[in-house]
């Protein structure tokens, strides 16, 4: 659960989706989301150096929201750079 202590309106609003059935994600989202006419693209950017890795730099969060952009038919691109 994020931390919404603090903020009455978005935990009534999380409260709200959540006991709908919905899962809340917080954290992990893209470094940009570029958008064109016709296209929409999500980049998370990593360094080089990280993509021989295992982890390819990801958190646990990042490859939640890489999951679910995937399964929702969302362009998303680990970008190397």
């Amino acid at each position: 659960m994020p931390n919404l202590k603090s903020n009455k309106r978005e935990l009534s609003v999380y409260n709200k989706y959540t006991e709908l059935g919905y899962n809340c994600l917080t954290k992990g989202y893209p470094d940009f989301c570029f958008y064109n006419d016709n296209e929409i693209l999500f980049i998370e950017v990593k360094r080089k150096q990280v993509r021989s890795s295992i982890k390819m730099g990801l958190s646990k969060h990042q490859k939640t929201m890489i999951d679910v952009f995937k399964r929702l038919g969302l362009n998303i691109i680990v970008e190397y750079a």
